[in-house]
C-alpha cells in the first residue's frame, strides 16, 4: 500500500499534474439524405460523413436502413451494401436497394456497431428520417 501511495505521489507531484486522457467521440458530421428530406423514388446513394476515420467492417453492419410506416415504425430492413469509403474524408457511400415512392423511410448509424480507427466510438446512435416523393 506504501508503495501504490508513493507511485501516486510521484505521479501527481512529481511529474506535474497526472492527465487522464478520454477517447476522442467519433462523431457523425453529415449524412445524406438529410434529415427529414424528400428525395426521388428509385437508386440513390447513402452518405455518411464521420469526424475521423472509420473500421470500414464495422461499417457493413452498422449502418441500416428500414422502410418505415407514416408513424416511424419498421416495416423491413432495406439491403444496404457498402460501394466506397474514402479513408481521407472520412465518407462512406452504400448502395440501396431502390426506394419506393411514396414511402417514409429510417437510416440508422448504430454506436454500437460503427467503430472510429482510433477506437473512438458515436456517444449514441444517429437517426435521420427521410422520405420519397409520390
Amino acid at each position: 500500500m506504501r508503495r501504490l501511495f508513493a507511485v501516486l505521489v510521484f505521479l501527481f507531484v512529481g511529474c506535474g499534474s497526472a492527465e487522464i486522457v478520454a477517447p476522442a467521440l467519433l462523431v457523425v458530421v453529415d449524412t445524406f439524405p438529410a434529415q427529414g428530406a424528400v428525395l426521388p423514388a428509385g437508386e440513390v446513394p447513402i452518405v455518411v460523413a464521420f469526424s475521423e476515420g472509420v473500421d470500414a467492417a464495422s461499417l457493413e453492419r452498422g449502418v441500416t436502413v428500414a422502410l418505415t410506416s407514416r408513424t416511424g415504425t419498421p416495416i423491413r430492413a432495406l439491403d444496404v451494401t457498402l460501394a466506397d469509403y474514402d479513408r481521407e474524408m472520412h465518407t462512406a457511400t452504400f448502395d440501396v436497394e431502390p426506394l419506393p415512392a411514396d414511402a417514409t423511410f429510417l437510416m440508422i448509424v448504430d454506436h454500437t456497431i460503427v467503430v472510429g480507427a482510433s477506437d473512438a466510438r458515436l456517444s449514441a446512435s444517429v437517426e435521420r428520417r427521410f422520405a420519397t416523393a409520390p
